[in-house]
């Protein structure tokens, strides 16, 4: 049993090494027996009113075996490369297959390990929800960052937000994203999407802009798909013009964020108030000569965000 697995193992390995040399003999086989000439031979036949003299050709006893060998020669390569070229492609289906279980079963086991250490560790409501919001999401936002431009416009403050992330697809499978943009328009504040930009590397998948047609009064809906393991870069710009000088408003985020920037540029002579929703503090990094950047948020949940007061500073 062991020999027979020992041959397999062998022709498996070395099968097209085999099947070449066998082609090569095989050839040379069949160039000499092309080469080979038939005899002349000559035979009487004798009947009861005559006898005749018949020349007929003839090839040697070695003329059929070489074509023997030929013939079997040629069958023989296309058999084994053929048989061992499907049980190669049969056996890797099935190493497929066998790490595909083994990698469901290993996700398996750490989930569930990870359950109920978990579940040890945090109420079981919280458990749910972090369990809900992230680690059973197909993608995750990573690596985000809101900028806030604020400028003083005609009747009132103009405020242009851009926010960027990664997107993360956290399976083993191509997933298709898609993303909506859609208008949430203020008696006093006019809502205006001016840029979108979808990326994969160096690959653009959307670029869109204000002259593409956005329109106040319809959704737009933008599809991408996203590799296993891999991401893509999105951005988004947002113009909002306020028919007032103080403005207090809020951005939360609908989905978690791992890793998060904020900035702000405006004019030296207002005052930002900024209050965070989520636990961990929003503490300044640097504020100066009307930008503020503030230290990374290292995770919000869906829902959180930050408030913002802007006014003029009163002398």
């Amino acid at each position: 049993m062991n020999e027979s697995n020992n041959n397999i193992k062998f022709l498996k390995r070395h099968y097209l090494w085999i099947v070449i040399l066998l082609v090569i003999l095989t050839g040379i086989a069949d160039y000499s027996s092309n080469q080979m000439t038939p005899v002349l031979n000559k035979q009487t036949v004798i009947t009861e009113s005559e006898s005749k003299s018949i020349e007929y050709y003839s090839y040697s006893w070695t003329y059929h075996i070489v074509r023997f060998l030929v013939n079997a020669g040629y069958t023989l390569s296309i058999s084994l490369f053929i048989s061992v070229f499907i049980l190669k492609k049969i056996e890797d289906e099935e190493n497929l297959l066998f790490q595909d279980r083994i990698l469901k079963l290993q996700e398996g086991i750490n989930k569930n390990l990870f359950d109920e250490i978990f579940k040890k560790l945090v109420d079981p409501e919280i458990f749910d929800l972090i369990k809900t919001d992230i680690i059973n999401r197909e993608s995750i936002r990573k690596n985000a960052k809101w900028v806030y431009d604020i400028k003083e416009g005609d009747q009132g403050l103009l405020i242009t937000q851009t926010i960027s992330y990664e997107l993360f697809n956290q399976t083993r499978k191509k997933t298709q994203e898609s993303m909506t943009l859609n208008f949430m328009p203020d008696n006093d504040t006019e809502i205006k999407i001016v840029g979108f930009k979808c990326s994969n590397g160096s690959s653009l998948i959307h670029d869109v802009n204000d002259e593409d047609g956005f329109s106040e009064k319809s959704d737009k809906e933008y599809n991408f798909p996203i590799e296993p393991d891999s991401h893509v870069n999105i951005s988004l710009i947002i113009e909002n013009r306020y028919q007032k000088w103080e403005v207090l408003d809020n951005h939360n985020s609908k989905y978690p964020l791992l890793g998060l920037d904020i900035e702000f540029n405006y004019p030296t002579d207002y005052k930002i108030e900024v209050t965070p929703s989520f636990s961990s503090p929003l503490k300044v990094r640097t504020d100066h000569n009307g930008k503020r950047v503030y230290e990374k948020v290292r995770a919000i949940l869906p829902g959180q965000g930050i408030t913002y007061k802007i006014r003029k500073n009163i002398a």
